[in-house]
């Protein structure tokens, strides 16, 4: 009988089945990474949008609001509450929003410290993100949990 090269079935199943795990864990991980980027670019925005009302309510002595909307997955800058919004911005649909301790609308002193300090929750797909904004004139900042 000739001898013939090649792989028996139980080889290539085992081979096809490790490169399946391996796809997959690649899925998995490459999955939390953008999230996680998607977060920290969605929060560069927002934190540049604190600074922008913080700024706004020192120089020109409005009192600027920003309203956070859980239930349209947005947040709004206005100048007035009667006033349409100057900045609308989107929160990803599929993030969770939760407002806990924070009080709407956040507003800044004009000596640029927050009204009501407070804290609020977005869950993405993969992690849950803690915002705060603490006492003081420091704008903002998130904790990952």
């Amino acid at each position: 009988m000739k001898k013939q090269d090649g792989f028996t079935f139980v080889e290539l199943l085992v081979t096809i089945s490790l490169i399946m795990i391996m796809i997959t864990m690649i899925g998995l991980i490459h999955g939390k990474s953008y999230d996680n980027y998607q977060f920290k670019r969605w929060f560069q925005q927002f934190e540049s949008d604190v600074l922008f009302l913080q700024q706004q309510t020192m120089t020109t002595r409005t009192n600027d609001l920003l309203n956070i909307l859980p239930s349209t997955n947005q947040y709004e800058i206005r100048s007035t509450p009667l006033e349409p919004p100057n900045i609308v911005r989107n929160i990803p649909k599929e993030w969770k929003v939760s407002i806990l301790s924070l009080q709407m609308p956040l507003s800044y002193t004009r000596a640029g410290t927050i009204r009501n300090p407070g804290m609020f929750r977005i869950t993405t797909k993969h992690s849950t993100y803690d915002i705060y904004f603490p006492f003081g004139k420091g704008r903002c900042y998130f904790v990952q949990r």
